[in-house]
């Protein structure tokens, strides 16, 4: 919901992480995360690349 304010308001670029919406699974914890993308190494990755090409555009 803030996002969604903010987006309309200042626009920015804006990376979501998190579950998308569907059905949860089952599992071991560490399991679980690794599924759905949510373990560190998995987040780190997607912040280098959303960085990477964040500053692309700004110098575009």
């Amino acid at each position: 919901m803030v996002a969604e304010l903010l987006g309309s308001k200042l626009p920015r670029r804006l990376l979501r992480l998190g579950i998308e919406d569907r059905y949860g699974e089952s599992g071991a914890p560490r399991e679980v995360l690794e599924f759905f993308g949510l373990t560190g190494r998995q987040l780190a990755g997607r912040l280098e690349e959303f960085t990477r090409t964040s500053r692309a555009v700004a110098l575009a």
